[in-house]
């Protein structure tokens, strides 16, 4: 019933390690996304570039002597693929983060987005409170015939006195 991370990871937009900034500018604006991630010579994605930094590093001119690598930042916190959804919930609670990347060893497997994982929850929410419902709803049909039943024996035991 519970999900893992792995289960709702998503794709996300990766660049080589000698892209420039003009390039990296490109690829938010063309694929729509607020974060690129950055693999180092090894093929590792080791950083990660927001479009608020390039859009704070070109308000301050910083953009014609600035490389990619030196505006990037270190991976954050990462999850595991076999982590539950509620992990996920935990690290986005600061609410500062949109996304997480997802780590399998050594392998980058993609990302899971705030939006998709608040989707999720709630759609295993309602899925569980509906499974209680169904269960209780037996529980009930089955306390039910349970009673109609000994009532029913109490009922033919009472003709069998009587009659």
């Amino acid at each position: 019933m519970n999900q893992t991370v792995g289960e709702i990871v998503e794709n996300a937009v990766i660049v080589s390690h000698i892209s420039t900034i003009d390039d990296a500018i490109e690829v938010l604006a063309s694929q729509d996304v607020d974060r690129i991630y950055i693999e180092d010579s090894g093929g590792k994605v080791s950083h990660v570039i927001c479009d608020f930094t390039l859009l704070k590093s070109q308000v301050r001119g910083d953009l014609e002597s600035a490389t990619l690598s030196c505006l990037a930042s270190p991976l954050p916190e990462s999850l595991d693929p076999s982590q539950p959804l509620e992990k996920a919930a935990v690290l986005f609670r600061s609410g500062a983060k949109s996304e997480i990347p997802v780590i399998d060893g050594e392998k980058f497997l993609g990302v899971v987005r705030r939006k998709r994982l608040i989707k999720q929850l709630l759609l295993q929410k309602i899925s569980l409170e509906a499974a209680k419902k169904t269960h209780t709803i037996d529980s009930r049909s089955s306390e039910h015939h349970s009673k109609a039943s000994t009532l029913t024996g109490l009922s033919n035991q009472q003709t069998r006195k009587i009659g």
